[in-house]
């Protein structure tokens, strides 16, 4: 994991990000040495940060972003967006960078998930089943049953997802054909003796194809871009979350888009682990928020209910009338609370932050980025969990005028024993 911020107002943006990486998986070890903060060409005012996974396929995202940096040489383009979109294009045009047995692993890897997943599910369910009946043994058909709901459940879930940029219904065909074998041995592997239908393996197939080539609950690679096109004169900042590569194709989709203009003075938007940003800007903890409006909503509703009980004892009738007409205001009433809880946010917290923002000078939202992830990192030092934002923070400004301009630059080497190298930042 990480933590980066991007902050905009009329005069540029600021970037920031720590160096921390983590090896192995969630139980491997953490590194703090990694560049996640790039210039993304070397003549015009446009950087990149990457959070997530370290590679795509294998390959290092440095390598990636360097190599496309020396391809554009002194090409420029109008817009910010436009950066990215060739940038997506240098990845999907490239396909000898990324290794064709790595993307099998990676299909094969995510099938296997889908199908633990269903699995698992199963199993909780028919556990379940089990403490509630206090019973000793399930019959097959209904564990086939239950198997059967969870799998249609999952599908239509699956199905209702979009598809990755570039995906649809002929890529499922292409998909389904490439990886029928390899479904089909996951599929028995994962699920051996269990009742299944032909009809319900089938509906595995099609799932781990859903699976493949849309959106999906895994975590993903996001990069982000940020600067001036030649065009603008005000920064932008674009958000693309990347799933990997498989069989030759990219999986991507476009998260957000934002740009200074008349509507938004200015931003502070927070990357990958973002919680102490939305503290910093929201003045409250967002999973405490979460947590106080679902026991204000239990609330609410428990007191309508115990009231409607005690009603019902003696008039069901009256009871049944005040249910109708009430629960739907209940609706209406804590819609109306949360959205002054909203508005207090407004005007006492982000409000003013971003208004102070939109006239910070440059060393100021440099200072202000890193202080952020700083914020972040302290807090993961001082908390049980594990330190996956630490080390040196890279920042960066860029604005219209000066371009892309290095605040704090960790390095590998020393700097006076490699002037080539210096020469080129």
């Amino acid at each position: 994991m990480t933590a980066e911020i991007g902050i905009m107002n009329r005069l540029g943006v600021a970037l920031a990000a720590d160096s921390a990486v983590t090896l192995g998986g969630e139980g491997g070890k953490i590194y703090t040495s990694a560049d996640k903060l790039f210039q993304l060409t070397n003549s015009e005012p446009v950087g990149i940060m990457i959070y997530g996974s370290a590679s795509l396929s294998g390959v290092p995202w440095e390598t990636i972003v360097k190599c496309y940096r020396s391809d554009l040489n002194n090409t420029s383009f109008p817009r910010t967006a436009d950066y990215a979109n060739d940038f997506i294009r240098y990845i999907k045009n490239h396909k000898k960078l990324f290794f064709q047995a790595y993307q099998n692993k990676e299909a094969e890897s995510e099938i296997e998930y889908i199908f633990s997943y269903i699995r698992n599910a199963i199993a909780l369910t028919i556990q379940e089943a089990f403490d509630e009946e206090e019973i000793e043994e399930i019959p097959a058909d209904d564990v086939a049953s239950i198997g059967a709901q969870i799998i249609r459940e999952t599908l239509h879930d699956l199905k209702s997802n979009p598809f990755y940029e570039g995906f649809n219904k002929s890529t499922q065909q292409v998909f389904r054909k490439q990886y029928s074998k390899v479904i089909q041995t996951v599929k028995k592997d994962i699920f051996q003796h269990f009742p299944i239908s032909a009809y319900d393996s089938r509906n595995l197939t099609s799932l781990a194809i859903e699976f493949l080539t849309k959106r999906n609950s895994l975590p993903y690679t996001g990069i982000v871009i940020s600067g001036f096109g030649t065009d603008e004169y005000v920064p932008a900042m674009l958000e693309i979350g990347i799933d990997g590569i498989i069989n030759g194709k990219l999986r991507y989709s476009y998260i957000d888009n934002c740009s200074i203009d008349d509507n938004m003075i200015s931003t502070v938007k927070p990357f990958a682990q973002r919680e102490m940003v939305y503290s910093f800007m929201e003045g409250i903890d967002p999973n405490k928020e979460v947590f106080t409006k679902n026991t204000i909503i239990d609330l609410f509703f428990g007191f309508n209910n115990a009231l409607l009980e005690i009603i019902e004892k003696y008039d069901n009738k009256l009871s049944s009338k005040i249910k109708s007409r009430l629960e739907p205001e209940l609706d209406k009433m804590l819609d109306n609370l949360f959205d002054k809880w909203q508005e207090y946010s407004h005007e006492n917290h982000w409000g003013p932050i971003t208004s102070i923002v939109s006239s910070l000078p440059k060393d100021e939202i440099a200072g202000m980025a890193e202080a952020l992830v700083n914020l972040t990192k302290f807090r993961r030092r001082i908390s049980d969990q594990k330190e996956t934002v630490g080390g040196p923070i890279d920042v960066a400004v860029i604005t219209k005028g000066d371009g892309f301009v290095w605040v704090k630059r960790k390095h590998y080497f020393k700097a006076e024993l490699n002037p080539r190298i210096m020469s080129k930042y």
